[in-house]
């Protein structure tokens, strides 16, 4: 497709070379298209739970940093578009936070490398073992939340 209106980037956006993705959107979009960046992560600063998972995430592999999602994409996208005419940013910021089952954060959790790597070098330890909140007889966690739209 050539020309299109719009280009989204979401979660993956991060691990990506931006520099390059974003010179190729500003050569690619038509006139007055948008590039827009959506980020939706946890937010471990405002949820002692999720501080601790990110500490254990940052134990289990030395190197996870819970600040891996700390870019300025508004700077990013104003250096890539600065001699653009025309150009209108905007940021939208959307706290979120839910109650999550046990087993759907066991789950999720579950998913991550770090966990991974817990399972294969501790065959027979438990999600319990990293997780011990999680045995504390409540049935579900509060997870805090912090979506961004650029």
């Amino acid at each position: 497709m050539n020309n299109p209106d719009l280009i989204i980037a979401a979660q993956s956006f991060q691990w990506m070379d931006r520099t390059r993705v974003l010179e190729l959107a500003r050569s690619s979009l038509a006139d007055n298209g948008v590039m827009a960046i959506l980020q939706n992560n946890r937010d471990y600063r405002y949820s002692e739970f999720l501080n601790e998972y990110e500490d254990l995430l940052e134990e289990l592999s030395p190197n996870y940093s819970c600040h891996y999602r700390d870019f300025d994409y508004a700077q990013e996208l104003n250096t890539t578009f600065r001699h653009e005419e025309n150009v209108n940013q905007i940021t939208l910021n959307i706290r979120w936070n839910m109650i999550i089952p046990n087993e759907e954060f066991i789950g999720m959790a579950s998913s991550s490398t770090q966990v991974q790597l817990f399972r294969f070098h501790k065959p027979r330890g438990s999600i319990g073992e990293l997780f011990p909140i999680l045995d504390a007889g409540n049935s579900g966690l509060f997870i805090v939340g912090a979506a961004v739209f650029f």
